[in-house]
């Protein structure tokens, strides 16, 4: 079976279990033999942000929830990506999670620092500065 793709709302579904069949459908999506999802870096910023918006759930338990999503074996998730971002996501709570999966991945991929005019990542998470 070739490699598929699924966004937001199937994660957050799974994860809220706020629409039960919608929840079921996701877990028989995912569980399925032999499945093999793609989750883009876009899906995790969404899902961040309506876990704390929407859902007003704290940053802490987001990160753990990302983190277990991660380890779910049918998704090809960013693993490293998400575990690079939510630390500093987390000591730095006036930083978007956007802004720290930007950092986390120029690092990941060894092209810091990230240049930004932004000062407030550029102050607060270690792979960023300013524009000279």
């Amino acid at each position: 079976m070739s490699r598929r793709s699924v966004d937001a709302n199937v994660l957050l579904r799974l994860v809220r279990g706020d629409i039960p069949d919608q929840q079921d459908q996701a877990k028989r999506l995912l569980g399925a033999p032999e499945a093999s999802f793609h989750v883009s870096a876009a899906t995790w910023v969404e899902v961040a942000y309506v876990l704390g918006e929407f859902y007003e759930v704290p940053r802490k338990d987001i990160a753990t929830t990302l983190t277990l999503l991660t380890a779910i074996p049918s998704l090809s998730a960013h693993a490293n990506l998400i575990e690079a971002t939510v630390g500093p996501w987390i000591r730095h709570p006036k930083l978007s999670f956007t802004d720290c999966l930007v950092a986390a991945e120029a690092a990941m991929v060894d092209a810091q620092p990230l240049f930004t005019f932004d000062k407030k990542l550029a102050r607060q998470h270690p792979d960023a500065a300013a524009v000279p």
